[in-house]
């Protein structure tokens, strides 16, 4: 209720519609439609992993140790694995790296639209597989 509240006042606390006038600003409208858009692409890529991981974890005679290998990373802080994305997809990271072995071009990996695709879609992958799973 006093979210509804104050979303009605200005920034000097006097009743208004601005804030409402200013969502439905072709800016903020574009934005909604990106984070709906990465929402589903995020989903869609979860999910092809997600749903044969889990079949292949039922069938298998691992399962404990697959399930313990799929769980483990979730353990681990969303900050150190920020950090090891940048240390994977920096210019001068592991990918970047891997490349110039074979002489080929460096690539801008980091801030692309790619590369949190791939982030998300690996954060959430756990915990889109127990569900299907059970």
């Amino acid at each position: 209720v006093l979210l509804i509240y104050f979303s009605f006042l200005d920034i000097n606390g006097h009743f208004s519609f601005t804030n409402y006038q200013q969502i439905f600003t072709t800016k903020y409208l574009k934005m909604f439609a990106y984070s709906i858009l990465y929402a589903a692409l995020i989903t869609i890529i979860t999910l092809a992993i997600s749903y044969p991981a889990a079949y292949y974890i039922t069938r298998s005679k691992f399962q404990n140790i697959l399930l313990m290998i799929m769980i483990i990373p979730t353990w681990i802080n969303l900050l150190l694995k920020t950090y090891a994305f940048i240390g994977l997809l920096s210019h001068d990271g592991v990918i970047n790296q891997f490349f110039h072995l074979f002489n080929l071009p460096s690539f801008n990996l980091l801030f692309t639209t790619g590369a949190f695709l791939v982030v998300a879609s690996y954060i959430y992958i756990p915990f889109m597989i127990l569900p299907i799973f059970n």
